[in-house]
This record gives structure tokens, sequence and C-alpha cells, in this order.
């Protein structure tokens, strides 16, 4: 929601400002959204199972309740990876 609100808050003043000086208001919407990082995530994961009989997914088994979780990871390192 934080960088919601500051794009909210820029977009008068994209509309405001003339065409030569809109590179340097990207930049600076750039810098402030950069500022108000987002909280860390929870690190979760859900296997694909299902508890009917009849199903094409593996049964819900014990083992399922520990399943391993995803590695923690900066958004620069993630983004890295893609």
């Amino acid at each position: 929601m934080q960088a919601l609100e500051v794009i909210r808050d820029a977009i008068p003043e994209f509309h405001m400002t003339a065409p030569d000086h809109l590179p340097a208001l990207w930049t600076r919407l750039l810098r402030d959204l950069a500022a108000r990082p987002l909280p860390p995530r929870r690190l979760r994961s859900n296997p694909r199972v299902v508890k009917r009989k009849m199903s094409t997914f593996k049964l819900t088994r014990p083992h399922h309740d520990r399943w391993p979780q995803p590695a923690a990871r900066s958004f620069r390192d993630t983004l890295a990876l893609i």
C-alpha cells in the first residue's frame, strides 16, 4: 500500500510537469519508492496435495506438515534469478 500512496501522490506532478522534466521526475519517483521498502514476507510453501480419495494429486501425508520452506533471499537476488 505504501508504493500505491507514493504513486498516487506523484500522478498530479506528472500531469503538471513539462515533458522535458519527466525523466528527472521519474528518477525521483523511483527513489521515493525505493526509500519505502516492503516489510519482510513470511516464508511459506504448501505442497500440492488434496484430501479427496479420487484425485490425480497425491494424498495428504504427515510429512507434508513439515514441508521445506523457500530460502530467504533479498528482492534484488530474486530478480537476478529471473
